[in-house]
């Protein structure tokens, strides 16, 4: 193994801490079958094993070889909830039995940060504010203006998850990037304010891994505005031209086969098509591919993937609740229509379980959904305070570490 002989100053030989009976390859070839967990604890068992546990691309080769494994992939995939906090969900671990289900309280940047602002307002999130009368009563949904949800959150923003690595805001303007799995961050510097930068402007984000160039980037932009993008491999920041399109609903865009996808409007008027921005992050430019037609324009839109497949997920003034999946990518003729049979504000698509049924993020809760019956059940999670409403996303556990390339500004909680 390369990195075993890098590590070994490129000697080959056994050090003193290595097992005596075991050769070295065999050694890593046990260590890349651990779970990440179990591997976090074994850089304890010698300044050897440290080193090579933590090296850049034994974390890839692991990485690589749970995306391989069908089995191996589904016991790394984890659930990131914010809700006051943040938490790690194993929701598979403990198949049909919620109340085994194993949830974590996570530490994370900023984590001690108060917002005495939305302790007094309530907790809104994508346009929603969840309002009490008194401190034990239920708390009332009702959307809002998307301004007072940027300012009224109580919760970690969470943008997006790219092997492992996670990117989140977890106060207003900061970024960070953050392995839940190890527990290293890495704050984000701050992007370049435009001479004309409103302050009332309202940017949407995105993150992803661009495999081609083996880096991480960040995007942010709002209408009329240049789109900005961060890459971890320089650390900075750059300009690569204006944003072309009318975001129809802010929220950060969705990962899928190397890009980024939004749904916007093609035209600053209210009657212009919709579409769906596609941002590639190797060539870092749009271009778009239709959206699914709609009757009326009056909708709220959210983009999501299942099983590898985009979907738009809209809501029409309340009254009709329409999903949409693209079977073949790119390929306008293959969006597909189908009808929830559930209400609802706000609907985000978070995976497709082992049990080949769908889970959602629904109007600050969790929701299995069967997608042959057309039935649903709410996912309440011990210990986790969803009466407050919450933000979901999916992430896999990994190594992968902030500081992969540059080795400095990484810290550890």
């Amino acid at each position: 193994m390369v990195f075993w002989r890098r590590i070994n100053g490129g000697s080959g030989q056994p050090s003193e801490t290595a097992m005596p009976n075991l050769p070295q390859d065999i050694i890593v070839e046990i260590l890349l079958k651990l779970p990440v967990k179990t591997l976090c604890r074994c850089r304890c068992v010698s300044k050897l094993w440290n080193s090579l546990i933590s090296d850049s691309q034994f974390a890839k080769t692991h990485l690589y070889r749970g995306h391989k494994d069908y089995n191996f992939h589904f016991q790394r995939l984890k659930l990131l909830i914010s809700s006051r906090n943040l938490w790690s969900i194993d929701y598979e671990s403990s198949g049909n039995d919620i109340d085994e289900i194993a949830s974590v309280e996570l530490d994370y940047p900023l984590k001690d940060m108060p917002n005495g602002f939305a302790e007094a307002m309530g907790f809104a999130k994508d346009g929603l504010l969840y309002c009490r009368a008194t401190d034990d009563a239920e708390p009332v949904v009702v959307r809002v203006d998307s301004l007072i949800d940027m300012h009224a959150r109580n919760w970690v923003e969470i943008l997006g998850s790219s092997n492992g690595l996670t990117c989140i805001i977890p106060d207003e303007d900061v970024l960070f990037l953050f392995n839940p799995s190890t527990r290293k961050y890495k704050r984000i510097p701050d992007p370049p304010v435009e001479s004309h930068h409103n302050s009332n402007s309202l940017y949407t984000y995105g993150f992803g891994y661009d495999n081609i160039n083996d880096d991480y980037k960040v995007i942010r932009t709002c209408n009329g505005a240049l789109v900005n993008v961060y890459s971890l491999r320089t650390d900075s920041w750059r300009w690569t031209g204006i944003f072309p399109y009318q975001v129809a609903y802010v929220e950060s865009g969705k990962l899928l086969n190397g890009a980024l996808h939004w749904v916007v409007r093609l035209g600053e008027d209210i009657g212009s098509g919709f579409a769906v921005a596609v941002f590639d992050l190797t060539k870092e430019k749009f271009w778009d591919m239709p959206a699914p037609v709609v009757v009326d324009n009056n909708v709220d839109f959210v983009m999501g993937a299942l099983n590898e497949r985009l979907c738009i997920l809209h809501n029409h003034n309340g009254m009709r609740n329409d999903f949409w999946m693209m079977d073949k990518y790119s390929v306008a003729e293959t969006w597909t229509r189908i009808t929830i049979s559930m209400s609802y504000i706000y609907l985000k698509p978070l995976c497709i379980t082992k049990a080949d049924e769908a889970l959602f993020e629904k109007d600050g809760t969790l929701v299995i959904y069967n997608i042959e019956d057309h039935t649903y059940r709410d996912l309440e999670i011990p210990g986790i305070p969803s009466v407050e409403g919450l933000e979901a996303d999916m992430y896999i556990e990994s190594l992968i570490s902030p500081d992969a390339y540059c080795n400095t500004g990484a810290c550890a909680l």
